[in-house]
């Protein structure tokens, strides 16, 4: 049938029959009445001028067809060119019939031996025959079929088409032998008709149809089935009737009748009816009427993977003792083998190449022993180079799983194979030889098949670092990171006690000296060396110690200096402080900040390290105060007070910007204070001096000249009274001894 073929729209009460005939179809309709009832048959016989061999009267008319329920604008079959008669000689008719829109029959078809002795009508003949709508056979005029000779020669087993077509307001009859090239054909009026409808029963009231059918007419009852003829279509049929018939002329009766409603749905399976020991099969695309006395194989072929630019398989087989060929298509196609025969269908599709083939797995083929039904599954596949390298070295050929034929299969991975496309290559993550401290491990273990490409899978030599870690001096810091070379880039990882963790052999690896959380003033540091190059398996024990700042400082800066200790000390320690005070300056106190820290006097101190310490020693400048000869000083500092004797000295002690005040007082009223030196606190006995630093300051005394002076006036005033009275003393004790006694 021809392309331009299409569905009849099916009325509801047409769906409704439909529904109710698919019903019916499992089984057989039995001695069917005669739908007309003047004739004595349903569907009506082709017309001829027939003549027997033998003389004998050719009375009974056997009939097999196949109703379409599509309806067309154009008919096209194939018939296999059978050459057969009955023991009389009469032969068949293989014949395409078309019922019109317009209710004209017209049929088309191959006859052989159809009216033996006569030419044409001996041999392989083209016959035809169109009926009104009336029922009335119409051309040829005289009422019968007629028949037409072939252009050349038409052989037994060859494939001759049949064709109905609407050309130009006719309807043009055709037949065409496809390997002689023989062809015949006659056209008739269309009658206004433009498509060959199809039916929801076998015939219509007339007995015409659209469909195939094989007719035979004999001299006496059905003897027997007749041969099997295949005819075929390349567009599939949707649903039809199976039926076959016989009945005599005259008086016409029907001897037998029965159909079976079928349905294409699954185009590749074979559907069959039998009525009296008259058998026939069909599916979508072929109808064979008669004895199948061929095994049907039915076939089609798939391809797994896709791709494109591939064309189907070729089938071979023996038919009729004759070895032929026929191409498969992924659309199910019966074909019909010699019993007991090899079947065989190319392994390679058509397309393939060096590096890329569709193949079927093993060759497909069998032996015609029963009706069979196969899709044969071909796979893309691609010519892959399989590769590896490793990184680090020391490993022999991995074994690689791939799939060829849809099955999995392991090979080595470094030699090409055939694989399905669109697969997927399974290297091993892990070679055989690898332990719990040494392995060969890749990262792409699997590869995808898009194409003929080579394949390189990259493992890395790799050993394990096993890693502990412990805090001591407590805390919540983070957990160490390692840094290190995996599968040739750099990673960072967070460490877990206890865990091992894969590097690349002789890459360098490090783990941080100083634990996340660590600061200024507190950490946690290792202090053993953290960073190596990995040559073999390494257990790593990594120790990290707690430890804060203790910083001691002197203020002011030149007042003396603190004891050597290390700036960071480990949690919980305990560090004694010590000082020592400058020349001119003494030790005050210590005044600490931090959770252990000391503030206070003692000299020497315990402080318990527990968090950041801070020390800071105060040292006072020292004053010497001395008092010259003749005199003492009076000191205030503060509250404190004292006095320096005359001749002495004292050192007194403050902090720095400390108000010393001094008074210097003569030890005796003949001595003034003459100054203080250095000369730099003024002339007064009493003076302030500010502390900035050591220093020394003296009072300085002398006689009181003027004071002095006077007391010597003085003196030599009472010197000189007391040597006149003295004197004078004397004088009248001479006199009182001249004097005469009385």
């Amino acid at each position: 049938m021809r392309a331009s073929a299409r569905r009849y729209t099916l009325t509801a009460v047409g769906l409704s029959l439909l529904v109710l005939t698919s019903f019916i179809s499992t089984f057989t309709v039995q001695d069917a009445k005669p739908l007309d009832e003047g004739t004595g048959h349903v569907l009506p016989r082709m017309g001829g001028p027939l003549q027997a061999a033998n003389s004998s009267s050719p009375n009974y008319d056997e009939q097999i067809g196949l109703t379409f329920t599509d309806t067309f604008t154009s008919l096209q079959y194939n018939v296999t060119a059978v050459a057969q008669t009955d023991s009389d000689g009469y032969g068949p008719a293989y014949l395409l019939n078309g019922l019109t829109d317009m209710g004209y029959w017209y049929q088309v078809g191959l006859s052989w031996d159809w009216n033996p002795g006569t030419v044409p009508g001996t041999g392989f003949s083209m016959s035809y025959e169109v009926f009104d709508s009336d029922g009335n056979s119409i051309f040829p005029t005289t009422g019968q079929g007629g028949l037409l000779s072939y252009s050349g020669g038409v052989n037994s087993g060859d494939t001759v088409e049949l064709s109905l077509s609407f050309l130009s307001g006719t309807v043009l009859m055709y037949s065409s032998d496809l390997n002689t090239g023989a062809n015949a054909s006659i056209t008739y009026s269309a009658e206004g008709a433009s498509e060959f409808v199809g039916l929801l029963t076998p015939s219509n009231q007339n007995g015409f149809f659209t469909g195939l059918m094989t007719e035979e007419y004999h001299s006496s009852a059905y003897l027997g089935n007749v041969l099997g003829v295949n005819y075929s279509a390349t567009t599939p049929l949707g649903n039809g009737f199976l039926w076959a018939d016989e009945f005599t002329v005259a008086p016409r009766s029907t001897i037998f009748f029965g159909s079976k409603f079928v349905s294409f749905l699954n185009p590749g399976q074979v559907q069959s009816f039998a009525k009296n020991g008259t058998t026939e099969y069909a599916d979508a695309h072929f109808l064979v009427t008669g004895t199948l006395h061929e095994i049907p194989l039915t076939l089609s072929y798939s391809v797994v993977g896709g791709g494109s630019g591939y064309s189907g398989p070729t089938l071979a087989y023996m038919r009729n003792g004759t070895m032929v060929s026929a191409n498969l298509t992924s659309t199910p196609t019966t074909f019909f083998v010699d019993p007991g025969t090899a079947w065989s269908v190319t392994a390679l599709l058509p397309g393939s190449g060096s590096v890329e083939r569709w193949e079927a797995a093993g060759t497909p083929g069998g032996v015609a022993n029963g009706e069979t039904t196969e899709d044969i599954t071909f796979y893309h596949q691609f010519l892959v180079s399989l590769g590896y390298s490793i990184t680090g070295g020391g490993y022999g050929v991995p074994q690689v799983q791939y799939v060829a034929f849809g099955t999995s299969t392991t090979g080595s991975g470094n030699k090409s194979n055939w694989t399905d496309a669109g697969s997927s290559l399974l290297y091993p993550s892990l070679l055989s030889d690898s332990t719990t401290s040494e392995r060969w491990i890749t990262l792409n273990r699997t590869v995808t098949v898009t194409g003929p490409n080579g394949i390189l899978v990259e493992y890395y030599h790799q050993y394990a670092l096993a890693v502990d870690y412990a805090v001591v001096g407590g805390g919540a810091p983070s957990a160490p990171t390692l840094s290190g070379i995996q599968f040739g880039s750099h990673i960072g990882a967070t460490l877990s006690n206890g865990t091992s963790y894969f590097l690349d052999t002789e890459s360098a690896w490090s783990v941080p000296t100083l634990l996340q959380g660590s600061g200024p003033n507190e950490r946690w540091i290792d202090l053993a060396p953290v960073n190596g190059t990995l040559l073999g398996p390494t257990t790593l024990a990594l120790q990290y110690f707690h430890q804060f700042t203790v910083s001691a400082v002197v203020s002011p800066s030149d007042g003396g200096g603190v004891g050597n200790f290390s700036a960071w000390q480990d949690a919980g320690s305990t560090i004694v402080l010590s000082q020592r005070a400058n020349s001119g300056w003494r030790f005050e106190q210590w005044n600490g900040t931090g959770i252990g820290s000391y503030s206070g006097g003692t000299a020497s101190a315990s402080v318990l390290v527990n968090s950041p310490i801070a020390e800071e020693a105060t040292f006072y400048p020292g004053l010497q105060i001395s008092a010259g000869n003749d005199g003492s000083v009076s000191y205030v500092l503060g509250s404190v007070t004292g006095s320096v004797p005359e001749g002495t000295s004292t050192t007194v002690f403050g902090p720095i910007g400390a108000i010393v005040r001094l008074q210097a007082s003569p030890s005796l009223f003949f001595y003034s204070f003459s100054g203080w030196s250095p000369g730099t606190n003024g002339s007064s006995s009493q003076t302030t001096i500010s502390l900035s630093g050591p220093g020394k300051v003296t009072a300085v005394f002398s006689l009181d000249i003027p004071v002095l002076g006077a007391i010597i006036a003085v003196a030599l005033v009472v010197a000189a009274a007391a040597v006149y009275a003295f004197t004078r003393s004397r004088h009248k004790a001479t006199d009182i001894k001249t004097l005469p006694p009385s």
